[in-house]
Order: structure tokens, then sequence, then C-alpha cells
């Protein structure tokens, strides 16, 4: 009898144990799409940290690892929300009241507790914001962004002799998903400047561990390879909080592998030979060789190739061509991209 009660009580600990784990576990999002995408950008990516992106292509990185408070729409470039849920500006024209959605996540990663990437709150945007305001050399961005904010010049100025004793005052923290920011001009467009990639939320850990190195963001992909190897390997963030209008979970792609290329010629034989999946801003000359050359590829209802302008907004002497089944790829006069909303069908 004591060894029949000393089992159950076993199997009753096992259980439980079991349960436990079980709630500990994090389902990831899943959507019916995937897919790899074979992308490219001009020039080497040194560093994706926001505050020291300094060119094109490290900010087109970025913007996939990162997220801000805001973000701009690729094709049309109006204003949409980051991991801002909402936000209003009072009578006053200075002070900008903004709600966090409180299912953000930070990519997983060592520098974190039990590696675990953590929830993202109000305290992420305040680091965020003095880390902009906090001079270096390597700190490109402070103005554009936050430079605007009550205070931020001062501490600014204050931080190239060291961490200012002070505080930036028009930042107030309201709880864990809401803030205030408050302005030294009116009706001044902060939204737009919080739209730029540069103002993306970053992790304290993360800079403390890895400096300019730090690729942990709470964007829509996980950067697994960032080198100087002429290769950039970034994988499905599948916890990644965002959704489309049919209620699928983004981003659509499973992996993009991105290579340095810089000439169009390059690009479109690499396009031709199957190992690239768009070639962006090619010439008009570059762009109507090829177009000849393959213009049975570009017929039919189900096309190999597609052509669109390079910046949809205006008229350019620069086109994208890519493979006929990819969607949701557009460029802009900003060169802002969202590989998020890409997918292949």
């Amino acid at each position: 009898m004591r060894k029949l009660f000393i089992l159950f009580s076993i199997f009753t600990i096992l259980l439980s144990s079991c349960a436990d784990n079980k709630k500990e576990t994090i389902k990831l999002n899943e959507n019916n799409f995937g897919g790899v995408l074979n992308f490219s950008v001009k020039n080497q990516v040194k560093s994706i940290v926001p505050a020291y992106l300094n060119d094109v292509s490290s900010t087109q990185v970025s913007s996939q690892v990162f997220e801000g408070l805001i973000k701009f729409n690729p094709k049309n470039l109006s204003i949409e929300k980051g991991i801002a849920k909402r936000w209003h500006v009072d009578t006053s024209g200075y002070v900008y009241t903004f709600q966090l959605y409180d299912n953000v996540y930070f990519h997983d990663d060592p520098c974190f507790s039990g590696g675990k990437g953590r929830n993202v709150t109000s305290d992420d945007v305040k680091y965020t914001i003095y880390f902009l305001a906090t001079k270096s050399d390597k700190n490109k961005n402070f103005f554009g962004t936050v430079d605007k904010i009550k205070g931020a010049k001062k501490y600014y100025e204050a931080s190239e002799k060291g961490k200012p004793d002070f505080e930036i005052e028009g930042f107030k923290k309201i709880d864990d998903y809401n803030f205030t920011i408050t302005l030294t001009s009116k009706n001044f467009p902060l939204i737009e400047f919080l739209a730029n990639p540069a103002a993306a939320i970053v992790p304290k850990e993360g800079i403390e561990k890895y400096g300019e190195n730090c690729t942990i963001g709470c964007g829509p992909f996980i950067a697994k390879n960032i080198s100087s190897d002429k290769k950039i390997i970034l994988i499905r963030n599948g916890r990644y909080f965002k959704k489309d209008r049919k209620d699928n979970f983004l981003p659509y792609l499973d992996t993009i592998n991105i290579a340095y290329i810089r000439t169009a010629q390059t690009k479109l034989k690499l396009l031709s030979e199957g190992k690239l999946d768009i070639a962006t801003s090619i010439d008009n000359e570059s762009a109507t060789l090829f177009l000849d050359k393959n213009i049975k590829s570009f017929e039919g209802e189900k096309p190999k190739y597609k052509i669109m302008p390079a910046n949809i907004l205006e008229n350019n002497s620069l086109q994208n061509i890519m493979l006929g089944d990819i969607n949701g790829f557009y460029t802009n006069s900003y060169n802002y991209i969202d590989l998020s909303l890409v997918y292949f069908k």
C-alpha cells in the first residue's frame, strides 16, 4: 500500500511538472505563407543599431529587425502604427500621449534573463530617447528624431562631458504602456520624426552587452547573421505581434538572404540565374535591355518577371524588376522598405 502511494505521488508530481512546463511554453505565431527571399543591398552593412544608422543599406536591414513607435507605409509613405497602439496631441499642440501595444517582445537572446526576449514597455522608449540624446561619434541621429523633445537638446549637449545628472523634461512615464512627450515647438511633426528608422526601440541589455553590434530588436525578423562576408540572413520572428487585415500573422516570409550587390548588371544577371528574386533601382537603359531580351517572360497571366517604378509616387529613371509571383514589395523616395509585407503568390 505504501509503495502504491509513493508511485501515485511521483506520478502526480510528474503531471504537475509537465503542466507547469506547458504553461511556460510560448506558442509561436504561424501563417500559411512562408518562403525564402533572396534580396540585395548596395553597400556593406556595418551596424544596424538605429542611432548609428548612416547609410541606406544599413537602414534597410535595420528596419526589418528593429521597430519604432511609428512607421511609414512603403507604398505611399503614409503613417502607420509601430509598437504604439494609439496616440493623440492635446489642445496646446505641445503634448503627445502614447499607448503601447502590451504584446510586443524583444527577440530571444542571452542578454535577457533566461535567454527569453522580454516585454517592451515605456521604460524601453525612455531608454531609446536617452540613447539618441547621448552625444557620441557613432550616434548620427539625434537631430531628426528626438531633438525637439523638451530638454533633449540640453541633455545632448551636457552628455558630451559624461552622463548628465538630470532627466529629459519632455518625457514622462505614466505606466508600463503609457507615456507623454512634450515638445519645444507647437504642432511640430513629431510623428514623422518618430517614424524615422533611426528612432526604433532598442533594449538596454542588448546595447550594454553588444554595443554597436547589437542586433536585438522587436521587429518582424531576427538577425541570424550580419557580417562582412557579403551575406546577411534574417529569419521570421514567430513572436511578432502584428497581423494583416485577414488576421494572418506577419511577417509572411520564413527567411531573407541578403547579399551585397552594387551594379545593375550583376543584379539582373543573378535574377536571370534564379539567385536573386528582386533587382532594385535598375536604371532605365539596363531595364529596357533586360526587358527586350526577356520580353516573353514578362507576358501572360503568370509572367516569370514583372517591372515597376522604384518610386511609385513619382516618375523617375529607376525600376524594380522581380519575380512575377512576388507581392507586397515597394520602394520609395525615402528608401524605406518593409519586407514583413512581402509574400510569394
